[in-house]
C-alpha cells in the first residue's frame, strides 16, 4: 500500500471545498505529485469545522 503524504495548507483545502460542486460530505481530493493517485485530507471535517 502506498502511503505518501503532502502538506497542503488548510486554507487551500477550504477554498477547494467551497468551489467544489460535488458531495458536501466528501472532502476535496487532490492528485499525488509522485504517482497521480487520489489524495484526501486526513483530518478535515468541512468548511464549517
Amino acid at each position: 500500500m502506498y502511503h505518501e503524504k503532502e502538506n497542503i495548507p488548510l486554507s487551500v483545502v477550504k477554498n477547494f471545498d467551497l468551489v467544489d460542486d460535488g458531495d458536501p460530505t466528501t472532502p476535496p481530493m487532490f492528485s499525488c505529485e509522485k504517482c497521480g493517485g487520489q489524495m484526501y485530507p486526513e483530518y478535515y471535517k468541512g468548511v464549517m469545522g
